[in-house]
């Protein structure tokens, strides 16, 4: 990893972290657009990868290191030196433990070699795997295989291929050229094990321009980005088009190594990490940690047991002999025979101490360690093998990658979750609403069922029978009320805050039907019900969101949109209506909606306020998930003067990095300042 500073040397990541108080060192990678010659003054790393542990050079000294970190081998190494000191050997010097000792090694180290050449082959397939890069010379993409890749370079992903690097999304296939999206979508299974697939947009400034291939021979500029780090769900930078444009770049604009394109035909990249600097390479383990199961950890336990019963036993012994021997033997060399003679009672007790241990050295087998990576050898190519471990859609069979910790998962007895959306499929559906401290919808989940019977209230399916349900993808709503309340202008502000308020998709299937691509099944839900209700939110263009409502077509301008974060527990939207007015629309959390909304003493809006919540813990109760919807009218000059500072903040790399880390920043305290009197 290299870093650019402003004397224009290079550092590694080992001379920043050294040097991070220095004025001089920016934190900071440059990746240049279409300038092949200043990326590689920067020097950084190439696209191969190694997960091998092991060269021809590196095997034996690390093997052995690794071999003699096994108590069981060092032990009866250090039996077979004692052998050889024939004052105290019980084999006349000969090491006769060493013969079976270095069989047992030998024959470790063909199972370690087979299982490294394993993942030698692995990392050739996976370092020739053909990648398409564009030569802006010419304004073609030419085919190259991965590990040729290099920072700066512009790739072609096409539809189920996988990415080869960290890549900033310049564009993609567009269906209609004239209403770019720069929308792509990515399986991350391999990442975080989720199998729904997430929606990623390019930088807006780069994908609005491009029209073919050979526009991208045109773009001139640099990203200013975080340097390589293991967080997957983070990613800061800026990308600076030409002499003026300054855009941020966020992890919504990241295609990581390792994800696979999914319903898009293909997507442009700039690649900004590669090799071990990628952020699945980094946020997996160093290549040189050895891997110790829980049972071989319990063995070297057991192994200085009986090691300190054996010391023990020679203790005793020792001590029972020097006694006879001092009770039977004579110290002068004239009385008795030279080998009856004892020459000092302390060394005598010493040679006896280590002639024991010697005697009893098979109390530890010689081929305990062999025996157990045999049988792991042989369990891991019968799991490899296993038919019910297979799965034919995606032809996908077991895979054993470490079989040292083949027994662990015998050890598993509990699998606990906390992931809602394994839970439900990540499908939801509207079920319920309260608006101006009216609730609306009827009907029981099964976790509402559940909790009547416990508090012993009789459920009365007649209600929800009559009437009349609307039923459509995630909407499941009972409730003839809002049909009669429909000229309210309380509901026709709720169902145009949810078709505005969100960063959903739509796109057009194959059968000519609309169909929402939403990063959260939330989102999906609200605007599919919006839409249910006569506000259907239909297109998207570059600050632009458009709704069908009763009265017709209508366009807001997305002017600013404060994304949801696990902290802030909100998302909003700064829209300009159809009427010129500005508008905040918020939805989150009830916690952190409630104390954003304005200070009143006006009875009926408190009480509107304390009729929401006793709703919303009753929908909870019922099992439905809930958030709370608020607004604000925005005066102009004030949004005017905000969003020059937030967009100043926003592209701020060192506010950008004080954000990533959790600290106090400018961007957060910006949005604060927005979301207030709501």
């Amino acid at each position: 990893m290299k870093l650019r500073c402003k004397n224009a040397d290079v550092l590694s990541t080992e001379d920043q972290v050294a040097t991070n108080g220095d004025d001089d060192v920016e934190p900071y990678r440059f990746v240049y657009l279409n300038n092949p010659l200043e990326n590689a003054k920067l020097k950084y790393i190439g696209n191969t990868i190694t997960t091998s542990r092991y060269t021809l050079f590196s095997f034996l000294p690390k093997v052995l290191w690794y071999q003699f970190s096994k108590l069981a081998n060092a032990y009866f190494l250090m039996i077979s030196v004692m052998q050889c000191i024939k004052r105290i050997s019980n084999t006349d010097g000969f090491p006769a433990s060493l013969p079976a000792l270095t069989i047992i090694v030998l024959i470790d180290m063909v199972f370690i070699a087979m299982e490294d050449y394993r993942r030698h082959t692995s990392d050739r397939k996976t370092n020739d795997i053909p990648v398409h890069r564009f030569d802006a010379a010419n304004g073609i993409f030419e085919e190259r295989p991965s590990r040729s890749l290099v920072v700066g370079d512009i790739i072609k992903i096409f539809n189920r291929e996988v990415i080869p690097a960290d890549c900033v999304i310049l564009g993609a296939f567009e269906q209609n050229p004239d209403q770019p999206r720069g929308i792509c979508y990515v399986e991350t299974k391999s990442l975080d094990g989720e199998t729904n697939l997430k929606m990623r947009q390019g930088v807006e400034c780069v994908y609005t321009t491009l029209r073919s291939d050979a526009d991208l021979a045109h773009l001139h500029g640099h990203v200013e980005c975080e340097v390589p780090n293991n967080s997957i769900h983070h990613f800061n930078g800026t990308l600076a088009l030409g002499s003026s444009h300054n855009e941020c770049i966020g992890a919504n604009s990241i295609l990581l190594r390792g994800c696979t394109i999914r319903n898009t035909e293909f997507v442009f990249g700039l690649v900004v990490n590669t090799g071990r600097d990628t952020k699945i390479m980094m946020a997996s383990l160093n290549k040189d940690t050895v891997k110790w199961s829980n049972m071989e950890l319990r063995l070297n336990r057991q192994i200085l047991y009986i090691v300190a019963l054996m010391i023990v036993l020679c203790v005793t012994g020792a001590s029972i002999g020097t006694k006879w021997n001092l009770k039977n033997l004579s110290l002068d060399r004239n009385e008795k025979a030279w080998d009856r003679v004892l020459t000092s009672p302390t060394e005598n007790y010493f040679m006896l101490c280590l002639y024991y241990f010697l005697l009893l050295n098979s109390f530890i087998p010689v081929s305990l360690y062999v025996s157990m990576t045999s049988v792991k050898f042989i369990q891991a190519y019968f799991m490899n093998a296993d038919v019910k471990m297979y799965h034919p859609d995606t032809d996908t069979p077991c895979q054993v990658r470490t079989m040292a910790l083949n027994e662990e998962l015998g050890q598993i007895n509990y699998v606990f979750t906390d992931k809602t959306g394994t839970l439900t499929c990540n499908v939801m559906e509207f079920r319920k609403c309260s608006i101006r401290g009216i609730s609306y919808g009827v009907g029981d989940t099964e976790v509402g069922l559940a909790a009547k019977m416990r508090q012993n209230v009789a459920y009365d399916p007649a209600h929800a029978s009559q009437t009349r349900p609307v039923v459509a993808p995630f909407v499941n709503f009972q409730d003839d009320s809002i049909f009669e309340a429909s000229t309210c202008p309380h509901l026709a502000l709720f169902w145009e805050h949810l078709a505005v308020c969100h960063t959903v998709m739509p796109e057009s299937a194959s059968d000519g039907t609309l169909r929402l691509s939403a990063s959260s099944p939330d989102e999906q839900a609200l605007v599919a019900a919006a839409a249910c209700f006569g506000h259907s939110f239909y297109a998207r263009s570059p600050g632009e969101a458009l709704v069908q409502t009763p009265s017709g077509a209508v366009t807001y301008k997305i002017l600013d949109v404060l994304e949801f974060n696990s902290t802030r527990k909100r998302m909003s939207v700064v829209a300009e209506k159809p009427d010129g007015s500005l508008a905040l629309l918020c939805k989150g959390a009830d916690t952190v909606i409630y104390e954003r909304l304005a200070d009143t003493s006006d009875a009926a809006v408190l009480r509107v306020r304390d009729q929401t919540l006793e709703h919303m813990e009753t929908f909870a109760s019922e099992g439905l998930r809930t958030l709370v919807i608020a607004h604000a009218v925005v005066d102009r000059a004030k949004y005017t003067a905000w969003s020059a500072e937030y967009k100043k903040a926003s592209n701020n790399m060192a506010e950008i990095e004080k954000r990533r880390r959790g600290d106090p920043n400018q961007i957060d305290a910006l949005m604060d300042a927005m979301e207030t009197d709501l």
